[in-house]
């Protein structure tokens, strides 16, 4: 017969064996959803690599033929009239916004030559951004700049960054005005948080978080899908070429770092990017490499 201390006993270890089976479930779970959510982006990488490597073949093709197109409009231009040389002008500058167009798809592609980088705080890189930006905004619409920790080291080239948040801010912007009042802010929030490089990484690193949010119309799962892909606009016709948000993913992925976007038709849209900060032995490594 079993007496009432093995019975308490008894039913002590089912409520542990319950215990340890909830959280064994958990965290089946949690892993189940984060191998889903890498997937996901290893999808997602395949993906954008496969249209940066067309779009490089693309790109260098378009820029051979315009190697011969450009110099041939400027002879040409010699020999015509005065009356007829501004439809040449017309023509080379056409030629010249084509040769810019297809350096941007070969900086998508990450074909182009890396440019010059330095030590910069993330807090100046934002700072200018929003200078620049804040003037296009006006007196209707709010932009706010929160910073939730010190200023961190970033071994980036600034105008590369900056034009990216210059990017994202206009397009807030825009979001933020096709959704009408009482929306229009637009909120960029700066923060250092400690995660691996790697899962197998053994130490967290500090890494630079820039995240840029606004409450305009947001956007479907559909155009959030597709949202880096050069040449895709939502933008009316002659508003936009489909290529800020693709070259700023590749200037992201050139600093090593990442840019994610989360949004939600009729709730807004927040850009998240993640950059690797550089710490003083980094600093003075890449001093000595410059040398």
């Amino acid at each position: 017969m079993v007496g009432f201390g093995e019975l308490d006993r008894l039913a002590a270890e089912n409520v542990e064996l319950r215990r340890l089976l909830t959280e064994a479930q958990r965290t089946a779970a949690a892993a189940t959803a984060d191998q889903r959510t890498l997937e996901e982006q290893l999808r997602q990488a395949q993906k954008m690599e496969a249209i940066g490597n067309l779009t490089a073949g693309i790109a260098h093709d378009f820029n051979n033929m315009l190697s011969v197109i450009m110099p041939t409009l400027e002879v040409v231009a010699g020999f015509l009239p005065n009356e007829r040389k501004p439809i040449m002008h017309e023509a080379s500058h056409a030629a010249r916004r084509a040769s810019e167009l297809a350096r941007q798809l070969m900086s998508f592609a990450g074909r182009s030559p890396s440019a010059q980088r330095a030590h910069h705080s993330s807090h100046e890189i934002v700072d200018a951004a929003t200078r620049i930006c804040a003037p296009m905004f006006g007196a209707e619409l709010h932009l706010a700049t929160v910073y939730e920790d010190s200023a961190a080291a970033l071994y980036c080239n600034a105008g590369q960054l900056e034009q990216v948040l210059v990017n994202l801010l206009l397009n807030a912007r825009d979001a933020v005005v096709a959704a009408g009042p009482p929306r229009g802010h637009v909120i960029v929030r700066v923060s250092v948080r400690r995660r691996r490089a790697e899962r197998s990484a053994p130490e967290l690193d500090p890494w630079v978080w820039i995240q840029v949010s606004d409450d305009g119309v947001g956007m479907t799962d559909e155009v959030r899908a597709r949202v880096f892909e050069p040449f895709f606009t939502t933008k009316g016709l002659g508003r936009g070429t489909g290529l800020g948000l693709a070259t700023s993913y590749a200037i992201v992925r050139d600093h090593e770092g990442r840019i994610e976007c989360a949004s939600h038709a009729g709730f807004g849209t927040t850009f998240t990017i993640t950059l690797p900060a550089s710490s003083p032995n980094a600093a003075k490594q890449h001093a000595a490499e410059a040398e």
